[in-house]
């Protein structure tokens, strides 16, 4: 999917855990089939995953993840990951990796839940939790701690990248009314930054828990707001957008995130990740279907 993606294989990964973990060198592995993009995923054992990044500029992410996971756990109302170990770099693989506390369910890319309203009330009271969070923390580093005019070029050029299957005029006027919003006033919180479908889980057919908390950071809190059209339609939308207490204007701009984050996946992944890239086309008919 990504220009200098490391070679992780079976071998490489039961290797580096036989040497740095040799406590586990008897649990079997296998590898997790994702549309993730960032992180390949094994699991070890009935109790443990592997997360690996796919390539050299997903470390600090990565790393990153490692040093929250601890933190923020206490603080949510659904389950996240949790840090069992922190593997170091070898010549074979040269970035940090982590082995995490595994967790039963499926990503909801993959499957549904019964109850959407019950689904975006849980997700709604996790963005109210996190935003609420008063530990210190590191900005942003990417679009998810600017303002939503910071993405406007990528996001025009993202648009005309995808006319094959969209009509440009249609996304840039949705484009185009979000930017028209009531600007964010700049004060920053807590975000996953990530609320896409492939990184909830579901168990018993009820939303369970988040994963990947790889761009979670201090930024702009209405990037949390994109699973309204990732992840909800119809009044579950509107369930979600009360639940998490966005006012109006954030609303607005939520909408134009999330027609950017899919216009932009799209264009990115369109020949190297279909299951990732239909997701793209869903949010942004939702986008689209949404006046």
């Amino acid at each position: 999917m990504h220009e200098d993606e490391f070679d992780i294989h079976d071998g490489l990964v039961r290797g580096m855990i036989d040497t740095q973990f040799p406590q586990w060198s008897t649990l079997p592995l296998s590898r997790v089939r994702s549309s993730g993009t960032v992180h390949v995923i094994f699991r070890l054992g009935n109790d443990l995953a592997v997360r690996l990044p796919r390539s050299a500029e997903f470390t600090p992410a990565l790393e990153r993840e490692a040093a929250l996971l601890p933190v923020l756990g206490a603080a949510l109302p659904l389950a996240i990951p949790e840090l069992v170990a922190v593997g170091l770099p070898t010549k074979d693989f040269p970035s940090t990796w982590l082995i995490l506390g595994w967790i039963d369910g499926e990503v909801l890319a993959g499957t549904s839940v019964d109850d959407p309203r019950s689904a975006a009330t849980r997700l709604g009271a996790f963005v109210e939790a996190i935003r609420s969070i008063e530990v210190p923390g590191e900005l942003s580093t990417n679009q998810r701690g600017r303002p939503l005019a910071a993405s406007d070029e990528w996001t025009r050029a993202s648009i005309a990248a995808v006319a094959g299957d969209f009509d440009p005029v249609v996304l840039t006027a949705r484009w185009e009314s979000a930017l028209a919003a009531p600007s964010w006033d700049g004060a920053t919180a807590w975000i996953h930054g990530d609320l896409l479908p492939g990184n909830l889980l579901v168990r018993n057919r009820e939303l369970a828990a988040v994963i990947d908390f790889g761009e979670c950071a201090v930024g702009n809190p209405t990037c949390d707001l994109v699973a309204g059209w990732w992840v909800f339609e119809g009044p579950s939308r509107d369930t979600f957008r009360r639940a998490a207490g966005a006012d109006w204007g954030s609303w607005n701009r939520a909408r134009g995130w999330a027609l950017s984050g899919a216009v932009g996946a799209l264009a990115y992944y369109a020949r190297t990740n279909p299951e990732f890239s239909d997701q793209a086309r869903r949010t942004i008919r939702n986008v689209i279907a949404d006046t």
